[in-house]
């Protein structure tokens, strides 16, 4: 028997805060501008942009112990270079906010289009910069669930952005693991659980 990750009292109330963002080209989400004083960072989770799996890019800014989702990027239907391309104009607009990308396939492709672009801010895995982007295997993206479950129910992480809240009620815990049960297969979720993990990597 399945049950809900996510605290559902906690989601609750998410849902009842979210609010409807100022969109810019149909796909960019912008629910609180760059403020001076927050810490930014961001997790990319990338899909083909053929209508299937979604590309989302989610910037979270941090003032002193509490974290809210401030921008997102959310579209099945651009392709890797545009998505990286506006990926790398609204990190740079969030003062250069530390960027994470998943190093898979699609990743890397974004990830190079970064790099080609100059974004100056990129996760590294290694302390030699030599190995750029996070790779995601099963047990490390089970542990960054949980972790993001954690931040998510104690009250230290918000997103008001509705679809994301969404994929969170649709997540379940199927044989003692975090697993997305809904069509989107969890996209919003696993870019906000790879900018939680940059939020450890940037002061209070």
């Amino acid at each position: 028997t399945a049950q809900s990750c996510f605290n559902k009292e906690r989601l609750t109330q998410l849902m009842a805060d979210c609010f409807q963002p100022s969109i810019r080209q149909g796909f960019i989400y912008i629910l609180y501008p760059p403020s001076v004083g927050a810490q930014y960072v961001g997790g990319v989770d990338v899909g083909e942009g053929v209508g299937l799996d979604y590309s989302c890019l989610t910037i979270v800014g941090k003032r002193g112990l509490s974290s809210e989702v401030s921008a997102v990027i959310y579209s099945n239907e651009v392709a890797t270079d545009l998505f990286a391309y506006e990926c790398d104009k609204l990190c740079r607009e969030y003062f250069n906010a530390l960027l994470v990308v998943e190093n898979n396939s699609l990743g890397i492709a974004v990830t190079n289009k970064l790099l080609e672009l100059g974004y100056a801010n990129l996760y590294y895995s290694d302390d030699k910069r030599e190995k750029v982007g996070w790779t995601t295997g099963e047990k490390n993206k089970q542990l960054g669930i949980i972790e993001l479950i954690q931040v998510i129910n104690d009250g230290s992480l918000s997103t008001r952005f509705k679809p994301q809240v969404k994929e969170m009620t649709e997540y379940q815990w199927v044989n003692g693991k975090p697993q997305p049960t809904g069509a989107t297969h969890g996209d919003t979720v696993i870019s906000l659980m790879l900018a939680s993990q940059m939020l450890k990597r940037v002061g209070i």
